[in-house]
């Protein structure tokens, strides 16, 4: 039954090679592998600061790079001053501009200060 299902999908794939080329339809292939990354959440649930997320980047950078891990993730709750732990503070005061895009914790993310949000950390090379 398996066999009779992976054919099937082998048909599929070559039929759309076939209608795509004949069509001039750019036909891409499914990537190698998933997104591969680090998401603060796995680690440090709502709590995340800036030192922490910046040490977990160089490490990647440093040892995982060469092996195809590329993203950072600065999960949920990095707007909030007070966020501790995997539990969410319910109705907190957001931190907001003046066109109501939420700005990083200063406390949590220092180099944020001033309504940078994250774009001195995006700047800071890795390893």
């Amino acid at each position: 039954m398996f066999l009779l299902r992976q054919e099937a999908f082998y048909c599929i794939i070559a039929l759309l090679d076939i209608y795509s080329e004949r069509c001039g339809l750019v036909y891409k292939k499914p990537a190698k592998t998933a997104p591969m990354g680090w998401n603060s959440w796995d680690c440090f649930g709502a709590a995340v600061n800036e030192r922490q997320l910046l040490e977990n980047a160089d490490y990647m950078a440093k040892y995982l790079k060469p092996f195809g891990w590329e993203y950072i993730i600065c999960d949920i709750q990095w707007y909030e001053p007070l966020a501790k732990n995997n539990d969410y503070n319910n109705f907190y005061p957001l931190n907001i501009d003046e066109y109501g895009r939420l700005l990083p914790a200063e406390n949590r993310f220092p180099s944020a200060a001033g309504g940078k949000g994250f774009k001195p950390i995006i700047a800071i090379p890795s390893a």
